[in-house]
């Protein structure tokens, strides 16, 4: 059962980093809709059950060894994460506008969109963080 949930860890975090590049690059902006940023509330699931499986197998230095490539994708999920919610929530800015540039119309979602995308990188980080100090104190303790 511990082998089947480091598994399905490592699939759903590379999964998650897959849907990320996918929601941010994929027809977003097409007409002027930025509907594929909307993608984050499954990478959120894919994240969160990876998380979850992860604590479950009590194996996590082998679920984090084996996610290293993940790593690089978090921290561009992270450095856009930020630079849309700044340019949605704090500059006012349309979707398309962040993303491409360009004058567009407001979408009507980018409250959701800064919100999501920023909550989901933070807590993702956090919680790997968190496990590997867990790990660190429970192997030096």
């Amino acid at each position: 059962m511990r082998t089947f949930l480091r598994i399905l860890s490592i699939s759903l975090f590379y999964l998650g980093a897959l849907n990320t590049h996918l929601a941010r690059f994929v027809g977003t902006c097409t007409q002027g809709g930025a509907d594929n940023l909307a993608g984050i509330v499954l990478t959120a699931i894919h994240y969160g059950i990876a998380i979850l499986a992860m604590v479950a197998s009590r194996r996590e230095r082998r679920v984090l060894v084996a996610i290293i490539p993940v790593i690089p994708v978090l921290a561009w999920q992270t450095v856009f994460s930020v630079r849309l919610a700044y340019g949605l929530l704090w500059k006012g800015l349309s979707a398309c506008q962040v993303l491409i540039g360009g004058a567009y119309p407001m979408y009507g979602k980018e409250v959701f969109f800064g919100t999501a995308w920023i909550t989901v990188t933070l807590l993702t980080l956090v919680s790997l963080i968190v496990i590997w100090h867990v790990r660190a104190f429970r192997t030096s303790g």
